[in-house]
């Protein structure tokens, strides 16, 4: 049996009023798959789906620009209470865990309210909870300031806190949990015939982060390259092997398509040249990808077809 495993459940996987319970189901039944492969389990939540974001236009309306750490604190309840309620749900139904929030909170920050950065991991903590045969819950998105109050990490801070705590603890694996079974050339939700990646590299991967795709954190992915450590991104529906993100990848040249609002982008090497004679619209070209605006969403869709079948798919 391998010794610790961290996984991450973001808002996605939480779900909302209407559909937590069945939700909290499905990561119970996570929990127990890896508990039969791993001897510790620590487990990252974010809020309730939208709930973040609702905390903070309520923070902004009720505080001045400049109170900062006011608002951090009020953002800081949604993750809280997901990772209060996921505990209590997974103890009503026999897995016994505990809810590190407050005083117990692992995660430690500089003072950079609303983007902080986390300094420190206090693994005396967790190793606590697991002495008592508990899976530890941690919020993710949160950490202490060294003023002693809540600061957060930014949108899509969890993914942050995972990779920070997987490496402290040395975890064998860092699983985030998606509503996606891995990284795609393109959304598969518009391009049905994008290809799932097994494997991409750390770069590659800021190359996606960086022209729109939002399935994992930059700062989350700019850790993990720094310590070279592996992070897995799996299906909230079924276990399995996701896509692996890691130091070095087999693709070769094109990588995938984003998109932005109407900002179309396609990462990887083309000759501009062959792509001007294809394309009527505007090419802006970097030395990573290359981005074309288009006029409104029916010319983006077909904009996107077009490049996936073209580049992505030969």
């Amino acid at each position: 049996m391998l010794n610790t495993v961290v996984l991450k459940f973001g808002g996605s996987a939480i779900g909302n009023d209407s559909d937590v319970s069945k939700n909290f189901h499905r990561i119970l039944k996570h929990i127990q798959f890896y508990q039969e492969r791993y001897q510790n389990v620590v487990v990252i939540v974010s809020a309730l789906k939208g709930e973040t974001r609702r905390l903070k236009d309520l923070a902004d309306s009720l505080f001045s620009e400049t109170a900062f750490a006011e608002k951090d604190f009020y953002m800081s309840r949604g993750e809280t209470l997901s990772a209060q309620f996921l505990s209590q749900y997974l103890n009503s139904q026999g897995l016994q865990s505990e809810a590190m929030t407050e005083e117990k909170l692992p995660i430690l920050t500089d003072n950079n309210y609303g983007n902080a950065n986390i300094l420190s991991v206090n693994t005396d903590l967790i190793q606590d909870v697991w002495n008592k045969n508990k899976v530890a819950i941690i919020p993710g998105f949160i950490g202490w300031s060294p003023e002693k109050k809540i600061a957060t990490l930014g949108f899509e801070g969890s993914d942050t806190t995972a990779v920070y705590v997987a490496e402290a603890l040395n975890a064998e694996r860092c699983c985030l949990v998606k509503d996606v079974d891995g990284i795609y050339s393109a959304d598969p939700k518009k391009i049905y015939s994008a290809r799932k990646i097994e494997e991409i590299s750390y770069d590659n991967m800021l190359r996606l982060a960086n022209c729109g795709a939002k399935v994992v954190h930059q700062k989350a992915i700019l850790f993990a390259q720094e310590k070279n450590l592996k992070i897995q991104i799996v299906s909230q529906i079924q276990n399995g092997q996701g896509t692996l993100i890691q130091a070095t990848d087999s693709l070769n040249g094109f990588v995938g398509l984003t998109s932005d609002g109407l900002l179309i982008s396609a990462i990887g090497i083309f000759d501009p040249n062959h792509v001007r004679v294809e394309i009527s619209q505007e090419i802006l070209y970097q030395k990573t990808h290359i981005s074309i605006q288009a006029e409104n969403e029916e010319e983006k869709e077909n904009l996107m077809k077009f490049l996936h079948l073209r580049y992505f798919e030969n």
